[in-house]
């Protein structure tokens, strides 16, 4: 489920809210971001104090593919 948060300091980019959100994974997000919040790209880059924003969910981590050990000595 998205979460609702309200941009409260001045200077603030959708960018910058989904890496503190998310850390690095957050980049892959502004897309998804812009979906959720239709008029966002309206506003600017940079987005005014009290504009509330949803952010999108996390997508699960992939996880790595099994590899198979294999012994050298027996």
């Amino acid at each position: 489920m998205p979460e609702r948060i309200v941009v409260q300091s001045e200077g603030t980019m959708l960018d910058l809210l989904l890496w503190r959100r998310y850390g690095r994974r957050g980049q892959t997000l502004v897309d998804e971001a812009y979906r959720l919040n239709r008029r966002l790209a309206d506003v600017g880059v940079i987005l005014p104090v009290g504009t509330v924003i949803l952010l999108p969910d996390l997508p699960p981590t992939p996880r790595a593919p099994q590899r198979r050990a294999v012994s050298l000595f027996g």
